[in-house]
């Protein structure tokens, strides 16, 4: 009975492995950032592919007021939304708006950045325009998911269970 458990249980896990690809980290200029004629900032981003043939669905996610990456690694609740995402069938392009300009957050009044706060708008077009590019995304089918300013405390599953 535990032997039958145990290869139930690693075949779960490969069928849930399988539905979500490893996100790769894919860079692209964000969109007349620094005002016309002047070079973009170029942006860092984590594409992830869901499984299966052809074009999908996509998603632009932008992180809110605590940055995306925790050190070297991906804010847990973003990285569940994402994840939940993907599996439904949308490719996510995460995108690090504050990496590649040296901030790590601007929660506090003393961190945040008006000029960076404003680019925001622009690091998402760049990023609509990087998906319409890739052979994997319908280009007609993008939408935009942002979060609010602050930092998801909480995976996505514990605040809806349903999923």
């Amino acid at each position: 009975m535990i032997q039958t458990t145990r290869i139930i249980a690693v075949g779960v896990l490969l069928l849930w492995s399988m539905t979500v690809a490893a996100q790769e980290l894919v860079h692209f200029p964000s969109f007349e950032d620094n005002g016309p004629g002047r070079s973009s900032t170029v942006l860092s981003g984590y594409l992830s592919r869901p499984t299966g043939e052809g074009q999908h669905p996509a998603v632009v996610f932008l992180h809110g007021c605590g940055g995306l990456l925790m050190g070297s690694t991906i804010e847990p609740g973003e990285s569940d939304w994402a994840g939940e995402l993907t599996r439904r069938g949308y490719a996510v392009l995460m995108v690090d708006s504050f990496a590649p300009r040296d901030r790590r957050q601007m929660c506090a009044p003393r961190t945040f950045d008006r000029e960076l706060y404003g680019n925001r708008a622009q690091d998402a077009y760049g990023a609509l325009l990087f998906l319409q590019a890739q052979p994997l995304v319908r280009p007609d089918r993008i939408g935009i998911n942002g979060l609010v300013a602050g930092r998801w405390r909480s995976s996505l599953r514990d605040r809806h269970p349903k999923l």
